[in-house]
């Protein structure tokens, strides 16, 4: 008796509406398993969005869709599979066509390379009860779509000017989220004094496929640099938790990267426990010098 041909990996730059299809259900069944999402935001949206990117599906001697992951334009290019994991097969086979990739890893066991980022994925139950002060001259208010797209974007990237993804967003990178199913006005945030915003607390309410996994993210939590030392990113966090408390979540996540010690300090503070870290391993034939490896 013949043991079943294994399923191979295979890619191309464009994939059609059925393939995208495909993918996507693939997703909601890892979901429903992991009771987490299955892909970071930024490669779902690419993927839904059509953007360019080098998509890996696996498919089984019957071709049925059993893996994807998607690598992402870079130096090295940047690469996540469907569910978090490493498989040995599409490594090696990336590793062969472009010498080095950065590989974000969601399993307990990232493999040998060199760590470039930690992001610690924090975790606490609503409501959260804290103490806040707010200044008597700025008005916290949900953000207006109409007249605050220019004003929130350049807050926002003067607060992340620093920060790999938040940082030097565009305005047709702002008005895409806000057309996004999820986005609600009245769980972003934004403390205004007139002249600029101050601060802003961006909320998500995720509904996945996975039984009971409705929860709540601290999507992006901002202080304008020049306000920061005043409580502000404190009491922002708390609004943002009462507006998730208020559409019947009772859990609420944020990420962090694990080198922002200011925040981390804050999230601890406030209840936030670790729950799971997820890292970038630069792999290729050798880990760079004086880089730490993956542990």
């Amino acid at each position: 008796m013949t043991s079943a041909a294994p399923a191979r990996w295979e890619s191309t730059s464009h994939l059609s509406e059925r393939q995208r299809d495909e993918v996507l259900a693939l997703l909601a069944r890892t979901e429903r398993r992991l009771g987490r999402e299955a892909l970071d935001e930024v490669r779902r949206r690419a993927l839904i969005h059509a953007r360019a990117a080098e998509h890996w599906c696996q498919r089984d001697a019957g071709g049925q869709l059993r893996g994807y992951a998607q690598l992402s334009p870079g130096t090295p290019p940047v690469v996540e599979a469907c569910g978090g994991g490493v498989d040995p097969e599409l490594r090696a086979t990336l590793l062969a066509r472009h010498g080095e990739v950065r590989w974000w890893v969601r399993a307990r066991r990232p493999p040998r390379g060199t760590v470039e980022r930690t992001l610690e994925v924090r975790q606490r139950r609503l409501p959260l009860t804290a103490a806040v002060s707010w200044p008597r001259d700025a008005v916290l208010r949900p953000f207006d779509p109409a007249r605050d797209v220019e004003r929130w974007l350049a807050h926002n990237n003067e607060a992340f000017a620093a920060h790999p993804e938040q940082g030097a967003w565009r305005e047709d990178e702002l008005r895409e989220r806000l057309a996004e199913p999820w986005f609600d006005a009245a769980g972003f945030l934004v403390l205004d004094d007139g002249a600029s915003i101050r601060a802003s607390c961006w909320t998500k309410v995720h509904d996945l496929s996975a039984p009971a996994a409705r929860f709540g993210e601290i999507y992006a939590v901002s202080v304008d640099p020049q306000w920061r030392g005043r409580g502000l990113g404190r009491a922002m966090v708390v609004a943002g938790a009462d507006v998730l408390s208020d559409h019947g979540v009772d859990t609420v996540v944020l990420f962090v990267d694990r080198d922002n010690v200011a925040a981390r300090s804050l999230y601890a503070a406030l209840g936030f426990e670790i729950v799971r870290t997820d890292v970038l391993v630069r792999l290729g034939t050798s880990p760079r010098p004086g880089g730490p490896p993956a542990t």
